[in-house]
């Protein structure tokens, strides 16, 4: 029987025969808010607000089902798809992370959260690694495509290194979808993984060499970093960290001041999101290659960059850097007020093979003076959001 879904960390294992049998109650309890934190609760009550055309709010957990005649009789996972794609105006509401600031309410339909799902026989057999937090943007990108094709999706997120490795090689996991902060998680590389055949990294700045590291472990994979926000979805995808836009993609973005702006035609429907002549400021912070075709990399979060001195330091630079030396598993480059300065580089490290002097060293000889860390600790890990990005708290 195919599997839907694996979560070991809730002893959690449900075919989609047993999600048929559920989907086919007379009764089916529908909550307008999140109502359960257990993952196969949650894709239930998500697959049934979608098959009755009941909005569905993300936000914390309700305290109260709403439970509705259930009119439909499925014979197969099939007719339920059916029945879902045929409610395209269904709502979803959730928040953003609020990295940009407050935490802004946006709306979503069936239409624009599968916009760039792919669907078709040969992607009947993917196992997707879910290396995401469900409830988030990018967890459900990962359900649709799983669920839409019939795919089983294994739990990876908030499972430790070994608990990774052993869900990836018991369930014979084929896509992975994760931050580079998970990624680096799998580091140094303990054993290769052939069947893996696609590797995406999302959520935070494609980190340079971080792909190499990964290729050890998934040598058969194929490398794709995608852009994506709450607001918008997915938008475009690169291999590595540079995008060149086709001429569709192109009209949805324009860069101001170094910052990426997008069109209103592929946002969410928000009241909280703040438009100028229709169109976002993303708040990514990006350098322009080259105007035909628009080809650009992404820098830093615009909130994420430290004025250190009436200097402005992209944290990520000096991460980067760090990396490169022998011995350095994770980094985090952050700001610490600072009465003559504005703000101090300080950097919590995570190795037990070089030390402060060394790093010191070998940043000086590749950068100014203030982009320099002047605080350095070790730590022994790098803290992660719930959201499974590094915090930048």
């Amino acid at each position: 029987m195919q599997l839907f879904v694996v979560n070991i960390g809730e002893q959690v294992s449900k075919t989609y025969d047993e999600l048929l049998i559920d989907l086919n109650q007379p009764e089916l309890a529908c909550p307008s808010s999140m109502n359960t934190t257990n993952i196969y609760e949650f894709y239930l009550q998500l697959i049934v607000s979608m098959i009755l055309d009941k909005p569905f709010q993300i936000k914390g957990v309700g305290t109260s089902d709403n439970v509705y005649h259930n009119p439909y009789r499925f014979n197969s996972i099939d007719e339920v798809i059916s029945r879902i794609k045929k409610n395209t105006h269904w709502q979803l509401e959730m928040e953003t992370s609020g990295t940009t600031g407050l935490p802004k309410k946006v709306t979503h339909t069936f239409t624009s959260l599968t916009r760039n799902i792919k669907m078709n026989e040969r992607r009947r057999a993917d196992v997707w690694g879910l290396a995401y937090n469900p409830t988030h943007m990018a967890g459900l990108q990962v359900f649709f495509q799983a669920f839409l094709n019939k795919n089983t999706i294994v739990n990876l997120f908030g499972l430790s290194r070994d608990q990774v490795y052993e869900q990836i090689e018991k369930y014979n996991v084929s896509h992975i979808s994760a931050t580079p902060t998970f990624y680096k998680l799998l580091l140094p590389a303990k054993t290769v993984f052939h069947k893996v055949q696609q590797i995406t990294f999302g959520g935070e700045k494609f980190v340079e060499g971080l792909q190499m590291e990964m290729k050890k472990i998934f040598p058969s994979a194929r490398f794709t970093n995608v852009y994506a926000s709450t607001e918008a979805g997915a938008l475009f995808a690169a291999n590595g960290n540079i995008f060149s836009l086709s001429e569709k993609n192109k009209s949805y973005v324009k860069i101001v001041e170094g910052e990426l702006w997008i069109h209103k035609s592929v946002l969410s429907e928000s009241s909280d999101l703040k438009l100028q002549d229709d169109w976002y400021a993303s708040g990514d912070m990006v350098e322009v290659i080259q105007e035909v075709p628009l080809t650009f990399k992404f820098l830093a979060r615009k909130n994420e960059m430290i004025n250190v001195g009436g200097s402005k330091v992209n944290p990520n630079e000096v991460e980067e850097l760090i990396l490169k030396l022998n011995g350095v598993k994770d980094v985090k480059v952050f700001g610490k007020e600072n009465s003559l300065m504005g703000n101090i580089l300080c950097a919590d490290v995570v190795s037990e093979m070089v030390t402060e002097k060394e790093i010191k060293s070998f940043l000086k000889n590749h950068l100014p003076g203030y982009m320099v860390p002047r605080i350095i600790k070790f730590v022994p890990e790098i803290a992660m959001t719930a959201t499974g990005k590094k915090s930048r708290v």
